[in-house]
């Protein structure tokens, strides 16, 4: 039976992510970078305790979690019977890094994430200006000969 995996609080998060092992983290997930993978598959296949590994690497096991702790030998091993390569983030073999975007680094991400809000405040701005328009021409402020701007 699988365990419900806690939510990880905000100050847990940010202690999560200031780990230079972690790729990413959310509430319900943390994903770690292929050189975290690598280590830990090398120190667990040399007789390493799991426990014992992630305290090596900087994390604490009790924010971690028992069962996220024990689920990345299972999940790596799975990568290495596949014969797939360690990768940063989530390494399954569903849709590809482009389709998820679990690949992306937080660079890019986060330019992603300005643009897109640069593409919000233009429209935005456009919005306002064919407002202020309308207000002038309804005021009498536009010629005659105006036509009444469209919204």
């Amino acid at each position: 039976m699988k365990r419900n995996r806690r939510l990880f609080s905000a100050y847990e998060m940010e202690l999560l992510a200031r780990n230079p092992y972690t790729y990413r983290v959310r509430a319900r997930q943390l994903l770690f970078t292929a050189e975290f993978k690598r280590r830990f598959w090398e120190q667990y296949e040399r007789g390493g305790e799991v426990q014992q590994i992630f305290e090596n690497m900087g994390y604490d096991p009790l924010v971690v979690g028992y069962t996220r702790m024990h689920s990345v030998p299972q999940n790596l091993r799975k990568v290495v019977e596949a014969g797939r390569p360690f990768t940063d983030g989530y390494s399954g073999r569903g849709k590809k890094s482009s389709e998820s975007g679990w690949h992306k680094s937080r660079s890019e991400q986060q330019a992603e994430e300005m643009q897109h809000e640069i593409t919000h405040l233009r429209q935005h701005v456009e919005f306002l200006k064919k407002l202020q328009m309308r207000a002038m021409w309804e005021s009498g402020a536009g010629n005659d000969h105006d036509a009444k701007p469209e919204i």
